[in-house]
C-alpha cells in the first residue's frame, strides 16, 4: 500500500495521501506539537506500515476464524476488510483530524486513500491465501 502510493505523494504531497497525513497528525498529537506537514513524514510512514502489520495480524485471526476455502474467499476478505478500515477515517473520524489539526482532507487525497486500501486488501489475502490456504 505504502508503495501504491509512494509515486502519488512525490506529485500531490500531503494533499494525496491521507493516510500519511493522518500518520502525521498523530505523531504531532503525541508530541503535543502543531501539525506542519512533512515534519514527520518518515515517522508517519513507518507508523503506516506497522498500522498494516498490525491489521493484517488481525485480517488473519478473522480469516481462520470464518475459515476461507478458496482464493476468491480470501481475495474478497482482503478487501473488505480493507473498505471497512478505509470507512473509518473519510467518514467516522474526518472531522476530528481536521478540525483538531486545521488541515483538509482532499477528495484527491480520499480518492488515492480508496485506491490504495482496494490494493491492500486485495495483496493481503492473496498473501494469506499463499500462506494459509
Amino acid at each position: 500500500m505504502t508503495a501504491f502510493e509512494t509515486p502519488f505523494w512525490y506529485k500531490l504531497k500531503a494533499e494525496g495521501v491521507v493516510e500519511w497525513q493522518v500518520n502525521e497528525i498523530m505523531i504531532s498529537w503525541l508530541r503535543s506539537e502543531a501539525y506542519v506537514e512533512g515534519r514527520w513524514l518518515k515517522w508517519g510512514i513507518v507508523m503506516h506500515v506497522l498500522h498494516g502489520v498490525a491489521l493484517g495480524i488481525i485480517f488473519a485471526f478473522l480469516v481462520n476464524l470464518v475459515g476461507g476455502s478458496g482464493l476468491s474467499d480470501y481475495f474478497l476478505g482482503g478487501l473488505i476488510f480493507s473498505l471497512v478500515l478505509w470507512s473509518i477515517v473519510p467518514f467516522l473520524a474526518r472531522n476530528i483530524f481536521q478540525k483538531a489539526m486545521r488541515t483538509k482532507f482532499t477528495t484527491k487525497g480520499l480518492t488515492l486513500s480508496l485506491a490504495s486500501h482496494v490494493v491492500y486488501g486485495v495483496v493481503m489475502g492473496g498473501l494469506f491465501y499463499v500462506l494459509v490456504g
